[in-house]
């Protein structure tokens, strides 16, 4: 996959797992929401990291030094909803929109991807140095609901395991550090869900 630079431009107006949902799960009632949020939040963008997905939908702009020499460009989060536009800038300065007649968009791959269409060409134009393409893109899901179970149930227990043990610990021989890293369950519920790019 060519080098990519991302750039996050709407934040998600939601969590994968709410902290009520939470609270509930860790047992930890009546504690303030404040004292919460971090966990949640934390072990959502950690198995996000792992699993190279966005759970809640937001808009990410991500930048290219050149077009592929395949018909295909990669969007490295997944689920993609949907690609806003192309955009490339030449020598000159000028900013240019690559018309969506050219491409269609698969969401139904995972990950995601722009694909030309029958007998169309990236545009040929000399690119500026510096981040000369541009694509504006969707992905996440639309809400709490339709995030998949087994990710919220991951979000559950490792932010469950975040509250419990609020210090770095280490149990058992060196050896078995990595394994610990992150909580074995966890671990087995977010695997069938990591994107490989």
């Amino acid at each position: 996959m060519i080098e990519h630079r991302l750039q996050l431009v709407t934040p998600p107006t939601f969590w994968a797992l709410s902290e009520s949902d939470f609270e509930a799960h860790s047992r930890a009632m009546g504690q303030p929401v404040e004292q919460l949020s971090p966990y949640v939040q934390a072990a959502t963008n950690h198995l996000e990291v792992v699993s190279n997905r966005r759970f809640a939908e937001q808009v990410w702009r991500m930048y290219l030094d050149y077009f592929p020499d395949t018909g295909a460009i990669t969007i490295p989060y997944s689920p993609l909803v949907s690609v806003a536009y192309v955009k490339y800038t030449d020598t000159s300065g000028v900013q240019h929109t690559f018309s969506s007649s050219n491409y269609g968009v698969s969401t139904a791959r995972t990950p995601g991807q722009i694909l030309l269409e029958y007998q169309k060409d990236w545009p040929t134009e000399t690119l500026r140095a510096t981040d000369p393409i541009e694509i504006q893109f969707v992905c996440g899901w639309p809400n709490q609901a339709s995030v998949p179970t087994p990710i919220r149930q991951a979000i559950r227990m490792l932010a469950s395991h975040f509250y419990e043990h609020r210090e770095a610990v280490v149990v058992g021989t060196a050896a078995a550090v990595d394994e610990a890293e992150l909580p074995l369950a966890a671990s087995a519920l977010i695997a069938p869900w990591r994107v490989f790019i």
